[in-house]
């Protein structure tokens, strides 16, 4: 089975939750649209964090990240010795902004904010492509590659649809995964999609 979860944003009660009622195999395989850290593929908030410590003469990199609920991320690492911060970086950086999947005849791109297709369809030559594909707010009506359906996060799906608590939005070639888990509000969840059949889980 293959499982699409959004944004874990370092909460590892609604982790462990969704965790529990997925029961994970060892021939399944479970994708995370980015932003596994700060309270809040690779997302805008790993973006953050490697651009603050690859930088450390740039203080406005790291106020920018610290401003984004960076700051117990940042205590975290800084309290590993240096070869595991080298691990960690060197993961983050290796990690894909995208990523193409074939489930039951059915094409998927997986990304955290907007497709590299739709970046390289505008031709946005004054946009920095990784903060395009990282930070960019998809809209309803966005045209999405052909015959291809997108998974991606950092749009909350109350920008798309009404209902609380938050749920899984579906779109004509899009479906929206974030369900606000990097808000403790209880109408706000951590969400998980199983590809195969499109059965939904949501944390406690």
């Amino acid at each position: 089975m293959i499982y699409v979860m959004g944004d874990i944003h370092g909460d590892i009660q609604r982790y462990n939750s969704i965790m529990t009622k997925i029961n994970l195999k060892s021939e399944d395989k479970l994708y995370v649209l980015g932003d596994v850290i700060d309270g809040m593929p690779y997302g805008n908030h790993e973006y953050m964090m490697l651009n603050a410590i690859n930088n450390p003469h740039n203080s406005s990199l790291l106020h920018k990240w610290l401003q984004n609920e960076g700051i117990l991320t940042l205590e975290n690492f800084l309290h590993q010795d240096k070869v595991t911060q080298k691990k960690i970086t060197e993961y983050i950086s290796q990690m894909p902004t995208s990523i193409n999947l074939t489930i039951c005849q059915k094409e998927y791109i997986l990304f955290h904010a907007a497709p590299p297709e739709l970046f390289k369809k505008e031709q946005l030559t004054t946009t920095d492509y990784t903060h395009f594909v990282l930070w960019t707010r998809l809209k309803p009506n966005d045209k999405m590659p052909k015959d291809k359906t997108v998974i991606f996060r950092h749009t909350p799906t109350e920008c798309y649809q009404n209902g609380i608590p938050l749920h899984i939005w579906y779109g004509e070639d899009k479906i929206g995964m974030d369900c606000g888990s990097s808000n403790s509000h209880k109408a706000c969840k951590l969400a998980c999609l199983r590809l195969d059949d499109r059965v939904e889980f949501y944390s406690d």
